[in-house]
């Protein structure tokens, strides 16, 4: 039986790693044309990194998940998750279980936060 040290699988996921960081920012670029020309394309790599490691640090690990958290941090601002409607669902012990019924709720949190910041402008 073939068997894979813990080093020969991180090197075998590098390419599905990189394919998925490709294609979320194709899918920020689509979504979120404004903002994603205001990062700039230099810049647009390193700020996607940057907030998945920050989805990771909260125990998103699917595909998924991690573009609904890039999404809200393009929506937010990349330190979102640091805002107390933000942190109400993300230390929640009702929300711990399960990461994509987390995130889930975060980003449900996050529409309803876009209501409340739109009632409160118009």
């Amino acid at each position: 039986m073939l068997e894979l040290r813990p080093e020969q699988l991180t090197i075998l996921r590098l390419p599905h790693a990189e394919r998925f960081r490709r294609d979320l920012v194709e899918h920020l670029q689509r979504f979120f044309a404004e903002e994603t020309k205001q990062l700039g394309p230099s810049q647009l790599p390193a700020w996607v990194s940057r907030v998945l490691t920050r989805g990771r640090v909260h125990g998103f690990r699917k595909g998924p998940d991690l573009c609904m958290f890039a999404s809200l941090a393009m929506i937010f601002g990349e330190q979102f998750d640091t805002e107390p409607w933000a942190l109400e669902v993300l230390r929640s012990a009702r929300y711990q279980g399960d990461p994509s019924w987390r995130m889930r709720r975060l980003y449900l949190q996050g529409m309803r936060q876009l209501e409340d910041d739109d009632d409160d402008q118009g």
